[in-house]
């Protein structure tokens, strides 16, 4: 559309429901790569845990580091938590792709 011209853009052109002539279905490699990122991101949110369970490895105990502790180990579950809900939903979503 031409910015000079007086034209008003069609009800599709504002909602952006335009169709694409080109575009393909999904793919199983289109999934498996999918998968493959997201079992990337769980082992790498696990060595994250990993790194704040090295941090929690301190030589003295008062408050502060009692509180340190604490977040570390914290910090740690969440990783790990997050990790390994990445690699059971990568699983999940290659099972569901060679299952059908």
């Amino acid at each position: 559309m031409n910015p000079d011209s007086n034209q008003q853009p069609t009800q599709a052109q504002l909602a952006g429901s335009v169709e694409i002539g080109y575009e393909s279905p999904p793919t199983r490699h289109n999934r498996n790569g999918a998968a493959a990122v997201l079992v990337a991101g769980g082992l790498g949110l696990i060595f994250l845990g990993g790194c704040f369970l090295i941090g929690a490895m301190t030589g003295e105990y008062n408050d502060a580091s009692i509180r340190f502790l604490a977040i570390c180990y914290g910090l740690t579950v969440i990783c790990a938590i997050g990790g390994l809900s990445l690699i059971v939903l990568a699983v999940r979503m290659l099972i569901r792709t060679y299952g059908s």
